[in-house]
């Protein structure tokens, strides 16, 4: 019996040679940080090729300054890597948190870690919704990011009725998962100019939100096949050496 797309999309990434394991900060303790990496790397990284680590920063909390919080994601992510690079594993820092959630700042952070082991997983989303510009981000992230994952999204404008004045106050819009091809982000531009800006790692498609048309196996085959048709398109124009 033939693979669903969505199930194919997962047979690929489970049989590449990488593999993930995703570590959400929720101390302000490097040691604690460190001593995961340790414990899992003792215990799964070692059966397997090329492992990848997933973490994120960190969200910003009064109780502290900006300065004293970034000093400190960047002790974990450094004592992270060196314990990581015992077992040949990548350590990946992921832009959706508010440390580093900028390009410039991501990009300064793993300068700041410096450790040739400490990556970044560099995905267009953040910066579209940031309003910066994809070519220009994506060519500066090129070099130092080793992983991409890709969500398609529309914007959808919220509003707050103000009686007094009969009329609408705009809030922040709210994002809303749709097909590769249907949402507001260029993936063809982001993923041409990382190219050129010489990521040479893995791309990865996600459905982590609520989907339009909802969450029937039908319709997640439905988004999956539409990401590999657009993903093996986009390969065949550009001749693009980014892993499947």
């Amino acid at each position: 019996m033939a693979l669903t797309s969505a199930r194919r999309c997962a047979s690929i990434w489970r049989n590449a040679n990488c593999a993930t394991s995703a570590l959400r900060a929720t101390t302000t303790s490097p040691e604690i940080w460190s001593t995961a990496i340790s414990r899992t790397g003792k215990s799964r990284f070692t059966t397997s090729l090329n492992w990848r680590a997933s973490i994120f920063t960190g969200y910003e909390n009064p109780s502290a300054g900006y300065s004293a919080q970034w000093n400190l994601v960047v002790a974990a992510l450094k004592e992270c890597s060196k314990r990581a690079s015992d077992f040949g594993v990548t350590i990946g820092v992921q832009n959706h948190h508010d440390i580093a959630v900028g390009y410039e700042s991501q990009y300064d952070l793993i300068q700041a870690v410096g450790e040739p082991n400490c990556k970044a997983l560099f995905d267009a989303w953040a910066p579209a919704l940031h309003g910066e510009d994809l070519d220009v981000a994506a060519r500066k992230m090129g070099p130092v990011t080793a992983h991409t994952t890709i969500a398609s999204y529309q914007k959808r404008p919220r509003y707050h009725y103000d009686p007094a004045v009969v009329n609408y106050t705009a809030l922040t819009p709210c994002v809303q998962a749709v097909p590769i091809d249907e949402g507001f982000i260029d993936y063809r531009k982001f993923l041409s100019a990382l190219s050129a800006g010489g990521f040479r790692g893995s791309v990865a498609y996600e459905m982590c939100s609520p989907l339009t048309g909802g969450g029937s196996m039908e319709n997640l085959d439905r988004y999956a096949a539409r990401f590999l048709e657009f993903f093996h398109e986009f390969r065949e124009r550009t001749g693009s050496v980014a892993a499947d």
